[in-house]
């Protein structure tokens, strides 16, 4: 990282936070992630945009901050279709195996009865 020097910090600040706020969305939901992506914006801008340390607001780095907060949001909103998509068809594979098993259990029963009868 140090050998690419402060011009690739300064072209590619928030590269290396969607891939972290990415992550977060995957792991632990969309909430910590938005946090993230809100905090990282600005000290990504207080430590790799030049000047160095400073916080002044040009409308280049306004532009960066919201360019790096509509992507983030993004990924973020994409992460969490996915995941509530694999959250529903894990929930309907419960709910067809919990099916399945009381259609069995209750043709087992009837099976039964009818063998008691004849």
């Amino acid at each position: 990282m140090i050998s690419f020097g402060p011009a690739f910090y300064s072209a590619h600040t928030y590269k290396f936070y969607f891939l972290a706020a990415t992550f977060l969305a995957y792991f632990f939901g969309y909430v910590p992630a938005t946090i993230f992506i809100l905090g990282s914006s600005i000290f990504a801008n207080y430590y790799f945009v030049p000047p160095f340390g400073e916080f002044i607001f040009t409308t280049h780095d306004l532009e960066r901050y919201l360019i790096n907060l509509f992507f983030g949001s993004v990924a973020i909103v994409l992460i969490e279709i996915l995941q509530r998509e694999r959250f529903k068809s894990k929930l309907l594979l419960l709910v067809s195996e919990s099916r399945y098993l009381i259609l069995l259990h209750r043709d087992n029963r009837l099976l039964n009865e009818l063998k008691k009868n004849k």
